[in-house]
């Protein structure tokens, strides 16, 4: 478990307390956002936020500066693994490192009858979905993915063609994003 130390009363009186993040539960610090105090450089308040749930405000609040400057640490599907900046006396600068957020994996729902079959998460992201139903229930799933750039395309998952049925197929557009 990562821990974030902060003071609650921020400059006035050493009162700690601690912010967890539980990576046994695939908790990912994703973003920190903060503010100053117009023409000031100093930060005077910071949120963080995980996957799962969001600090309270550390510092000031927002309202007893009017407007103040607000920046935001975050990259969409990244989570923040490091921290840089500048200090002297109080914290006057906040930076982050990125990387990407891990895929996992998440138990199969349904049956557990049939032949396992997984297309591994090596990929980019995914191009088409086909999906083809039957009297019973769902006959078979098909996925096309991105790899290297590159359409990959991938093996139908169940029996293909037994019912009449024609396949209905998912275009996604946005297979430029690694989820």
């Amino acid at each position: 478990m990562d821990t974030i130390d902060y003071d609650l009363n921020f400059f006035f009186v050493p009162n700690y307390m601690q912010f967890e993040i539980d990576h046994k539960k695939d908790e990912q610090l994703v973003s920190v956002e903060g503010y100053c105090k117009p023409g000031s450089d100093l930060i005077q308040g910071v949120q963080f936020k995980t996957n799962l749930r969001i600090s309270e405000i550390i510092g000031f609040e927002k309202a007893i500066f009017g407007n103040p400057t607000t920046f935001s640490l975050a990259e969409d599907g990244k989570k923040i693994i490091g921290f840089h900046g500048y200090s002297m006396a109080n914290l006057n600068s906040l930076g982050a490192y990125f990387t990407w957020i891990s895929p996992t994996k998440m138990e199969a729902k349904g049956g557990k009858g049939g032949t396992e079959w997984n297309d591994g998460a090596e990929h980019e992201g995914f191009t088409k979905i086909y999906v083809q139903g039957g009297c019973d229930g769902i006959q078979y799933i098909k996925f096309d993915y991105v790899k290297d750039g590159q359409h990959k395309y991938g093996s139908p998952h169940g029996v293909k063609g037994s019912e009449s049925t024609e396949p209905v197929s998912i275009l996604c557009l946005n297979h430029s994003s690694p989820y």
